[in-house]
């Protein structure tokens, strides 16, 4: 469930900079585009389909099906190295952002602790 209206912007966006600037990710720069778009995507009201995702991503303009197997293949890759992550470098992190199995909307989880 995308939890947009609990978590604001800058939170989402906060987030979405230490996961860029993160060791995990050092050298996974298509992971990270795709990551960027789909946050910024989803921020702004948008859920893109895997061929708007290959064309405006990707730059696959003439694709067939067998292409968007680039698309799929990334967001497994982006979600191993999310999992990673969160239980390594982002373990404190205030706000998560997940990629559900099957979908390409973040989901944006509030980890903060809890106030006293």
């Amino acid at each position: 469930m995308n939890e947009l209206p609990e978590i604001d912007d800058l939170r989402v966006k906060a987030e979405l900079k230490k996961v860029l600037d993160s060791n995990t990710f050092k050298r996974a720069s298509r992971q990270l585009e795709l990551l960027t778009y789909l946050v910024k995507q989803t921020l702004a009201g948008e859920q893109p389909d895997e061929p708007t995702i290959a064309k405006e991503v990707f730059h696959i303009e003439n694709f067939a099906a067998d292409k968007l197997g680039t698309v799929r293949e990334t967001a497994k890759a982006l979600r191993t190295s999310l999992a990673k992550y969160y239980i390594t470098e982002g373990r404190a992190d205030p706000v998560w952002i997940l990629l559900p199995r099957g979908k390409y909307i973040p989901d944006f989880e509030d980890h903060s602790p809890p106030a006293l």
